[in-house]
């Protein structure tokens, strides 16, 4: 047997257990597509200023500019 006291300890309980409203996934998807665009705003601009190069592409890019400076 349960007393009413528990009954609305128990209630309010299980009502706290509730996922949160849909507005606050809203929400975390617009933070996360914003990270997005900055994201490949970013990678434009690194591939734009040359940086965005994997370590091979700068090893081959040093060596011809060594091998243009030995000419």
């Amino acid at each position: 047997m349960t007393t009413p006291e528990y009954n609305e300890w128990r209630i309010r309980r299980i009502n706290d257990n509730v996922p949160k409203s849909s507005h606050e996934c809203t929400r975390a998807e617009e933070d996360l597509d914003s990270l997005k665009t900055d994201y490949k705003k970013l990678r434009l601009s690194m591939k734009t200023a040359g940086l965005g190069k994997t370590s091979e592409q700068w090893r081959k890019e040093i060596q011809e500019e060594k091998n243009k400076a030995d000419e």
